[in-house]
């Protein structure tokens, strides 16, 4: 069952000394990722944390390409790339994965004057893993710095603290870099989660979007003319029904997922109209 969305975003946003507990159990969560050769999996949590890669295969280098990949939706994931590496089995094992990770805390920085972060931490997972993320308050300030692709035309609040994330594994070299941000929108927000692929990645992998299930498939054609495919998740807490929505967005070396959460079908429409997908 995930976590209270708006519990985690307030603790977020308050002042901490060291990684509030929320962004080690969400880091945690995605280093316990199945490693497979060529595959990648992600398993949303409703945290404020950036994914952390889990895929191993050989060097690989992306040709430039601005279409965006066509999307596949099965009973509990949303896929981009080669399908043929596709297997029913190996998504539920990424699903319920809980093989225990073993996580060091390597080193925390509180951001001053000189530097745009507000925290840096570095943490180790299974001696091989490391990754430094970088904790800001304002967007632009971590578009700066990652140097990623800013995917909207139009400025959005921010919900909580945003997350960029350098991800290494020591062992064979692969290298990405991800971010991580909630923004408010009408009543409700949405998230945007981006991996942009540094070294190591192959031509073509599979990735793919692990959810408890999908339904109501259905395509959105934006002012631009891109066409998304949005795919609904309905989870139960309780007596509670709850309905969110994930667009999945891959092209060249980028790749990630937009998640919204309490937004109507036209609300949806009016973010996605404002994505602009450029070589800059």
């Amino acid at each position: 069952m995930k976590d209270n969305m708006d519990d985690l975003l307030e603790k977020a946003l308050q002042p901490s000394a060291e990684p509030s507990a929320e962004l080690n159990a969400s880091i945690l969560d995605n280093a316990k990722q199945k490693r497979r050769k060529n595959i990648w999996y992600s398993v949303p949590k409703a945290a404020v944390a950036v994914l952390v890669f889990a895929l191993l295969c050989p060097i690989g280098v992306y040709a430039t390409n601005l279409f965006l990949k066509q999307v596949m939706v099965t009973d509990h994931t949303m896929t981009v790339g080669n399908t043929e590496y596709y297997n029913e089995k190996d998504v539920l094992d990424a699903m319920y994965f809980d093989e225990e990770v073993i996580a060091e805390k390597v080193s925390h920085e509180e951001g001053n004057g000189d530097v745009k972060w507000l925290t840096k931490d570095v943490e180790k997972f299974d001696e091989t893993l490391t990754c430094t993320s970088y904790r800001y308050d304002d967007y632009k300030a971590l578009l700066a710095d990652s140097k990623m692709h800013n995917w909207f035309s139009k400025d959005y609040e921010l919900r909580a603290n945003a997350i960029y994330t350098k991800t290494k594994d020591d062992t064979t070299g692969m290298e990405e870099d991800s971010i991580d941000v909630w923004f408010n929108y009408g009543e409700g927000q949405f998230r945007l989660s981006v991996t942009k692929h540094i070294k190591g990645h192959a031509k073509d992998a599979l990735y793919s979007l692990c959810l408890d299930d999908t339904s109501n498939e259905r395509i959105y054609k934006n002012a631009d003319g891109i066409e998304f495919t949005l795919v609904d998740e309905v989870l139960k807490e309780g007596d509670v029904t709850i309905t969110e929505t994930y667009v999945m967005v891959a092209y060249d070396v980028y790749y990630g997922y937009i998640n919204f959460d309490g937004l109507t079908e036209d609300e949806m429409h009016e973010v996605l109209d404002s994505v602009k997908i450029s070589e800059k």
